[in-house]
């Protein structure tokens, strides 16, 4: 495979491959091995160095959610015995949302509570660790902004990693609330 080749595959995903492409830039290649849509490079700058390398693409999108994708958050709810897929759906509908999309799968979102506060905030075990929920956020943020909402939310007191987030983003303890939800008999 040509250099001119090798470098539009690597451009695919030319996050994950930047730094081999620079390389590649100012050293050229001594030679490449692929598989599938894998590579073993070899450049020598002041040694030889081997990087490996994908094509892939993961192809990531945020964008409002939807109302199909109340089913998918109602099941990864830890809240489900306080909420419901029809409270999921009309938020959605009401106010502002957010998800990330991995190749159309939703990997994370967040979405608003009935009294306005950002909430719902979730990333799903395979895609974490990588600042989604940090995303989510900001686009969520930046939506009740633009639409002259409040931003503000709501974080039980022993959420470390919630906090931390939040706290991250500028956001500051403000009170204590308290709610109870009432049945009718």
């Amino acid at each position: 495979m040509s250099k001119k080749e090798i470098i539009k595959q690597l451009n695919k995903n030319r996050a994950k491959n930047i730094s081999l492409l620079g390389v590649i830039e100012n050293y050229g290649i001594e030679s490449s091995l692929k598989f599938k849509d894998s590579y073993l490079i070899t450049v020598k700058t002041d040694h030889f160095w081997c990087y490996p390398a994908v094509e892939g693409k993961n192809e990531s999108e945020i964008r409002e959610l939807k109302n199909k994708d109340a089913n998918l958050i109602f099941a990864h709810s830890h809240y489900q015995d306080f909420t419901s897929k029809a409270y999921i759906k009309e938020r959605i509908a009401t106010d502002c949302s957010a998800g990330i999309f991995i190749n159309e799968e939703l990997a994370a979102w967040s979405l608003t509570h009935d009294d306005g506060a950002v909430g719902f905030i979730h990333v799903r075990e395979d895609f974490r660790e990588n600042g989604y929920a940090h995303l989510i956020l900001e686009k969520l943020i930046k939506s009740k902004r633009e639409n002259v909402k409040d931003v503000f939310l709501n974080v039980e007191p022993d959420n470390l990693k919630a906090k931390k987030l939040f706290y991250s983003l500028g956001f500051e303890f403000d009170r204590l609330i308290s709610w109870l939800k009432l049945k009718e008999k």
